[in-house]
């Protein structure tokens, strides 16, 4: 087919189109489009919802007018000339698919509705939902013409001042609009990490505009504060720069560009002083949207001596910042997210860590079979459990429960662990030792920080109990003689609350042949259901009778799934820790 120039369609009376632009048959050209239409939309202040259908249905259309072409595999010449105008409350324009390879009568003629027997049929269809008229026109020599209207919900019959854009039919300026533009875009979206980003922002803004100064500025919770300041010689300028905050607040608030031209004339807008104070010939800001979200500004200017502003400088601007705006928020987000990663693995080096200062099997002990286990609601626990080889025939059996969850408890835990074991080898006396270390503790640690304790010693040839409790849950004994359980009550403060607290240790208890010994943290019996019941020590000891002959591992295995059951699934509000220590019949 031979290359024929294309026909330019007739807009509604006295209503031009605002842009033309000639896309070759490239995919990424879509993104460029998506821009230029984008803040056409901005200007004329079409809605959100409105905009978006506009975005969906002419991305529709270059995607399928590209794809076509490409499907056909003969790698002819083709190009889509694009025009778009906003007025008279409806938007409006003209898709032109000429050259080799073009769209042809048989797939899309007059105003004839597509079928759903092809892809291309589905996709205009798709466009239908989006626009309010579509038709489609065969010219012979050139292709199809495919034209659209869709009448605006957001624009009435006072429009804003209408503006060209920046492609403005001469070929040669709109070529260079059209490349600084792509290359621009293309440089923006090259590295996404944060800082270099902003810094490439704001260069590129100002080679874009030919201004002297550009500062981005974005939120920051509920302040919009600069985050990048520089000159025309890519110099950074300093955080305090002076310059009209009165103009980028009002973009931000409004959401809408503003191009002053001879800024400091009196009476712009009301935009403050520094206009006029910093002999300010010109200035622009536009807003960085992403959905409905303001996220910053974009603000150039110039002194009288440089560059003088136009409105299609404003719109190539607008064109800019909405890739940038969405590249930013994608920059923040996976920063966000690197940063949450790295969090997430220092928490998993140190869930690591703590576990392995917790015991990781069974405790071989003549006459006993030891199993504990401890499950965290987060990575790191505050729920602490521990055996103690405290000499021949002798076994320290210890729970805690720091307040608290996360990092911190379980840095307190530790700092705990260690202590007790140090405090006891230095005497093995248990009460002693609970003294010591709540002086420690209440002295070194931070305020409203404490931790619950229960420590067993358990003499192993005697089947005899020492303990010593510092306000932890009472553990079970289960006499299997008398089919009873009996709660291993005593005196005590939790550790670290009252420094100078003396603990005594409980009478002993004999641990008879078949008896079983429970110690656990409040995670346990606390966990809710749906209805906010507890689990309760019932349950618990319930489970504990019903399997009183299964081994200790099977027991803690059985009760962690019960109480998983019980809460139908729920995560985990609390640390689960539990010992079973069972006498031999």
């Amino acid at each position: 087919m031979s290359r024929a120039e294309p026909r330019t369609p007739e807009p509604p009376p006295g209503e031009p189109f605002d842009w033309f632009i000639r896309i070759p048959n490239r995919l990424d050209m879509v993104r460029t489009v998506r821009a230029l239409l984008a803040a056409t939309c901005e200007v004329h202040e079409v809605d959100e919802e409105s905009t978006q259908e506009l975005l969906l249905a002419i991305s529709e259309i270059v995607n399928n007018s590209i794809e076509h072409v490409a499907g056909r595999g003969n790698g002819g010449y083709h190009e889509v000339d694009l025009r778009f105008g906003i007025g008279g409350g409806q938007a409006y324009g003209s898709i032109l698919d000429e050259g080799e390879g073009g769209i042809d009568q048989g797939d899309f003629t007059g105003a004839a509705a597509p079928t759903m027997e092809s892809d291309r049929g589905r996709g205009l269809l798709l466009i239908r939902e989006y626009v309010d008229d579509l038709k489609g026109t065969p010219i012979p020599g050139v292709g199809t013409e495919i034209r659209f209207v869709k009448r605006l919900r957001g624009a009435g019959g006072d429009e804003p001042e209408r503006f060209s854009g920046f492609l403005t039919g001469d070929a040669a300026r709109d070529s260079r609009n059209v490349s600084i533009l792509l290359q621009t875009i293309a440089a923006v979206n090259s590295n996404l990490e944060l800082e270099t980003l902003i810094v490439n922002v704001v260069d590129l803004t100002l080679e874009l505009t030919g201004a002297e100064r550009g500062i981005l500025l974005l939120y920051e919770g509920e302040q919009l504060r600069v985050r990048m300041a520089r000159d025309s010689r890519r110099k950074a300028l300093p955080p305090n720069i002076h310059f009209s905050h009165s103009v980028p607040a009002k973009v931000a608030k409004e959401g809408k560009a503003i191009c002053l031209l001879d800024a400091a004339a009196g009476g712009n807008m009301n935009l403050g002083q520094s206009i006029a104070d910093l002999k300010l010939l010109t200035v622009m800001c536009v807003p960085l949207r992403v959905k409905d979200r303001i996220i910053g500004v974009l603000y150039v200017d110039s002194h009288v001596t440089s560059k003088e502003f136009s409105n299609a400088d404003l719109t190539l601007l607008n064109a800019l910042a909405y890739q940038v705006a969405i590249t930013l928020d994608n920059a923040r987000l996976l920063e966000h997210y690197v940063e949450k990663q790295r969090i997430q693995q220092g928490l998993f080096i140190a869930r690591d860590i703590q576990r392995s200062l917790l015991p990781s099997g069974p405790l071989a002990v003549p006459g006993f079979e030891i199993y504990g286990v401890s499950i965290g609601c987060e990575e790191t626990s505050g729920d602490y459990f521990d055996y103690i080889r405290m000499g021949e025939g002798r076994v320290g059996l210890v729970v805690g429960d720091v307040a608290g969850h996360g990092v911190s408890a379980a840095l307190f835990m530790a700092t705990a662990r260690a202590l007790l074991r140090a405090f006891l080898y230095a005497d093995s006396d248990p009460a002693v030792t609970f003294g010591n270390l709540n002086n420690f503790l209440s002295e070194d640690m931070e305020t409203g920080r404490f931790m619950t304790m229960f420590y067993g010693d358990l003499d192993v040839a005697s089947r005899t109990l020492y303990y010593v409790r510092a306000g932890h849950n009472a553990p079970l004994l289960y006499h299997r003689a008398s089919d009873t359980f009996e709660e291993l009550e005593a005196p005590g403060v939790a550790l670290g609350m009252v420094r100078g607290f003396k603990y005594r240790a409980a009478e002993p208890v004999k641990i008879a042949p078949g008896d079983m010994l429970f110690l656990y943290t409040d995670g346990i019996i606390e966990t809710m259901n749906g209805e906010k019941e507890q689990y309760g020590i019932e349950r618990v000891a319930d489970l504990l009778r019903k399997n009183r002959d299964r081994p200790a591992k099977e027991i803690c295995d059985l009760l962690r799934a019960s109480v998983d059951e019980f809460s139908d699934h729920a995560p985990q509000q609390d640390d689960l820790t539990m010992i079973v220590a069972r006498a031999a019949s």
